[in-house]
């Protein structure tokens, strides 16, 4: 049986790719769905009340922001513009929040909020992204709490507004300590000018180890730089994985593939960590 048989959800920021494949996969769970592009405040609340009322009940509230990638460090070229753009989309998630709340069915309502990864990172070349990310975990907090106060007569346990749980997904590991990124400079290629890497929650005793930090569920990105003028046209590059066992990996790897022991390990974070330190200016 669908998990979501019958089930009516709202689901704004239905424009963007992580909306579309949101709304996608409700219905596939059998929900009832209603797209709402985004828009301003007033416009998604309007959007969100006349919405919810045909619907006899919403059991669940979808926000997806809007990317804003301005891309400008703040204190140089980023203006007042953009980072008033992306805040924009935090204040229309959170009148969309406050239309949807009268609607909710007694029991098990859900409100989902969906950003971006720079909601648990920061990166000063998109400060408005960063900025209007962390704002939307805030807000999700915020939405929490006031979901503990009951409405007059309502029980704590099955009240319209049940406290739900904020928690930023996914999770990236410590960058510092940790040996959770690589580069083409501290990578050892392979024999066909490829790179090869491991990535796992344990050393596996490999140069070229993603350390995912004890995390079974985070997020990777991979990007290429530098590369020669016009080269994308001719060569696209690509990125391949599959699951195997640790017991495999002899067996899997490129026989040039190099191994590493503990104490060879040491060193290579060693040199990690002095290269974030200098990154500091007050150490």
């Amino acid at each position: 049986m669908q998990q979501l048989q019958g089930r009516a959800v709202v689901i704004t920021g239905a424009e963007s790719p992580l909306g579309r494949a949101a709304a996608q996969r409700v219905e596939r769970e059998g929900a009832r769905v209603i797209r709402i592009d985004s828009g301003t405040p007033a416009a998604l609340a309007q959007a969100v009340e006349a919405a919810a009322k045909p619907l006899g009940g919403l059991h669940a509230l979808v926000n997806v922001l809007p990317a804003k990638m301005a891309w400008a460090p703040f204190f140089v070229q980023q203006g007042d513009a953009e980072l008033a753009q992306a805040l924009q989309g935090v204040q229309a998630v959170a009148a969309a929040m406050r239309a949807a709340r009268p609607h909710f069915v007694k029991t098990g309502a859900r409100v989902v909020n969906v950003g971006s990864v720079f909601g648990s990172t920061s990166f000063d070349q998109l400060s408005a992204s960063v900025t209007a990310d962390h704002a939307l975990q805030g807000l999700s907090r915020a939405g929490c709490r006031m979901g503990a106060r009951q409405d007059p007569g309502q029980s704590p346990r099955t009240g319209r507004d049940r406290p739900a749980r904020a928690a930023p997904l996914p999770r990236e590991p410590d960058p510092w300590h940790r040996q959770s990124s690589l580069n083409n400079a501290t990578m050892a290629r392979d024999a066909d000018g490829r790179y090869t890497c491991v990535v796992a929650l344990r050393d596996p005793g490999v140069h070229n180890w993603i350390d995912t930090g004890g995390l079974h569920q985070t997020y990777a990105i991979q990007k290429w730089q530098g590369l020669p003028r016009g080269a994308h046209r001719v060569h696209q590059p690509t990125i391949e994985g599959r699951l195997v066992k640790l017991a495999d990996l002899k067996r899997v790897l490129p026989p040039e593939t190099r191994w590493v022991t503990p104490a060879e390990r040491a060193p290579q974070l060693a040199q990690r960590e002095a290269a974030f330190a200098r990154r500091l200016l007050d150490r």
